[in-house]
């Protein structure tokens, strides 16, 4: 998805122009999903400073959450995790593609099923909630080929699963 993009940091100055932009608005806003591949890559005390900016200009956020790997989920303590939890990331939308470890090696996500596993139950230690979507291919031509027809068979819709999620406050 992001191959052909090189990865960069956004200024600080740009993140809190953003959320400026978004308080001038004046829309009560109680979601924010931070977005553009994985924000958990973040040190944490650059993601504590964003949730409290997050929270300066948007008062009224119940819910603070972003993408998450397992890689940058290993990079954190649990310690870490507790911060972040009580600055507002209450869940994370975390890349695992399969369970199925020669999946995961065959596919070199550069974790193994048990890092998954102990991950995300650092997570839940945490107290902060996971979604986790399994999609086979983002690619559509293979992913309509995979499902030709039943309830998967719109991509449209199941590549929005997580968007609906938000919507519906679901999350572990």
């Amino acid at each position: 998805m992001y191959r052909k993009t090189p990865f960069r940091v956004a200024p600080f100055e740009d993140v809190e122009m953003d959320l400026k932009e978004l308080h001038d608005r004046g829309e009560k806003i109680t979601r924010i999903y931070l977005t553009n591949g994985d924000p958990f890559v973040l040190g944490t005390d650059r993601l504590v400073k964003i949730a409290e900016l997050v929270h300066q200009y948007l008062p009224e956020v119940e819910v603070l959450t972003c993408y998450a790997s397992i890689q940058n989920l290993k990079a954190k303590s649990l310690e870490d995790l507790k911060l972040l939890k009580s600055v507002g990331y209450d869940e994370l939308y975390v890349g695992l593609e399969t369970a199925y470890a020669p999946a995961v090696k065959l596919i070199n996500k550069g974790f193994t099923v048990e890092e998954a596993y102990e991950n995300i139950g650092k997570l839940k230690e945490a107290g902060i909630g996971t979604y986790i979507l399994f999609q086979e291919t983002y690619h559509k031509e293979s992913y309509e080929r995979l499902h030709p027809t039943g309830p998967k068979h719109n991509y449209a819709y199941h590549t929005e699963a997580m968007d609906r999620a938000m919507e519906g406050g679901i999350d572990d």
